[in-house]
């Protein structure tokens, strides 16, 4: 697989270890699940990805109650 979507996961998944999180997704993965019962976000903050001018959002599912 190849292009900037492809880029930009594996940067993102490149990040979850220092982040310290198992699961970390942009703000458009986000938005396409908010209709997902049981899951909260927690906002990670934007980071710079190399390869892109502008800094992503980033965020890590919980469960709620």
């Amino acid at each position: 697989m190849i292009g900037d979507v492809v880029n930009v996961a594996s940067r993102i998944e490149g990040l979850t270890k220092s982040l310290g999180m198992p699961i970390v997704v942009s703000l458009a993965t986000k938005i396409a699940a908010t209709d997902c019962e049981g899951i909260s976000w927690r906002s990670l903050g934007s980071k710079e990805l190399r390869g892109k001018s502008e800094e992503v959002e980033l965020f890590a599912p919980e469960r709620t109650p």
